[in-house]
């Protein structure tokens, strides 16, 4: 488990410690994945995951299958083989929902996000000019977020946990934390991600409006701590960038019109194909729509779902999204009623954080099949189990 997320964060295939075993042929991921599904068969039974499917499992499995009856029905008709991957990472998700199940697990999976985040984030910190197009990092991190956007709501989603685990922990966790926010924070600047910075104003606006009962000084110093950390790594490339925001800034900007033009061709191929072009087809559609920009991407997740697979997919999409946040409203009534079980009512705390950053980021970038949405639309269930073994765990 460890090993896949270390990998996902690090990709070793682009770092030059890694580049020997990427050029004999060797696939790490395939291995690490491979080793996980036989660990997690071969421990199943000692395993303490309750039920053996939840309602969010239902829901993500049928996706899978519609995803796959849609392929048949389309054909593939790109290198881009996104049911395969989906496939893939389904190895990881069901294995993470059912060992990552008891508190100690739980914070041990957070704390190596943390570990990640850190580690990314001083890497982007040290990245050299040449990673910079136009002012922007570009390049960093593995396929699934090496761009900017896709970088900068990456980042967003883990800068939420790691608040958390400042809060929640000691001295040492304190200062682990810190300097890993301060990296994380800075990489969202690098970015210069307009997406990035609206999904930091929501994480904020959660995190104001969810705060637990009794901890709002809690919460408002620590956005008085990222206010002003961001104030010490903001700078005027920043902050010009973010002004283009403005409405009568917006309509001289190519790029945010263009994404409209996207999102309103995405529409359009909707309505003619109600269940989906296919997974990983819209390139190849587009410039039935908007010819000029043939091969281009949507830049917007829900946008991709729905033109891809139809509005089945994207009604499948929003229950799971809707009842993530369910399980995790119902995570944190639970643990109020037991003091023993604060921890869990902190972490689904930030969950809702980092959910609803991710998922307004989404609306500039095709998260569809990118893991970080699907890790943040399954942790619920894990979470879930995990406040079942400490209840169970308690009352024995």
């Amino acid at each position: 488990m460890v090993a896949y997320v270390v990998h996902y964060h690090t990709y070793p295939e682009n770092s030059w410690w890694g580049s020997g075993l990427s050029n004999s042929g060797v696939r790490y991921s395939v291995i690490i994945s491979a080793s996980l599904a036989a660990g997690t068969l071969l421990n199943f039974k000692r395993l303490p995951y309750g039920k053996l499917v939840s309602r969010q499992e239902i829901l993500y499995l049928t996706f899978l299958a519609w995803m796959l009856v849609i392929r048949l029905i389309q054909g593939q008709e790109t290198p881009e083989d996104a049911v395969d991957k989906m496939f893939k990472i389904a190895v990881f998700l069901l294995a993470l929902t059912h060992v990552v199940v008891t508190p100690r697990r739980f914070n041990q999976f957070l704390w190596v996000l943390v570990c990640c985040g850190l580690y990314l984030g001083y890497d982007c910190f040290t990245a050299p000019r040449s990673m910079y197009i136009q002012g922007r990092l570009e390049g960093m991190g593995g396929p699934d977020f090496s761009d900017s956007n896709a970088m900068a709501a990456h980042m967003v989603a883990l800068l939420s946990i790691i608040g958390i685990r400042f809060l929640r922990g000691g001295w040492k966790s304190k200062a682990v934390s810190f300097v890993a926010g301060g990296f994380v924070a800075n990489t969202i600047v690098l970015t210069r991600s307009r997406g990035g910075y609206l999904a930091s104003l929501v994480t904020v606006f959660v995190m104001l409006t969810f705060t637990p009962k009794g901890r709002r000084k809690q919460i408002l110093a620590l956005v008085a701590l990222g206010a002003m950390g961001a104030l010490t790594v903001v700078d005027a490339g920043f902050l010009e960038r973010m002004g283009t925001l403005k409405a009568g800034e917006r309509e001289k900007d190519e790029s945010a019109m263009s994404r409209l033009r996207f999102w309103k061709a995405g529409f359009h191929m909707a309505v003619d194909n109600p269940l989906g072009v296919g997974p990983g087809n819209f390139y190849m559609h587009i410039g039935e729509y908007l010819p000029e920009d043939a091969g281009r991407d949507t830049h917007n997740t829900y946008v991709r779902c729905v033109a891809e697979l139809g509005w089945p997919g994207l009604g499948l999409l929003i229950a799971l999204i809707s009842n993530a946040y369910i399980v995790l409203a119902r995570v944190r009534r639970l643990a109020a009623k037991a003091p023993e079980l604060e921890e869990c009512a902190w972490n689904a705390f930030g969950l809702q954080m980092s959910l609803s950053g991710y998922l307004a980021a989404s609306m500039f970038i095709s998260a569809t099949y990118i893991q970080m949405l699907w890790w943040l639309l399954l942790l619920p269930t894990a979470l879930e189990r995990v406040i079942a073994n400490a209840v169970i765990g308690e009352s024995g």
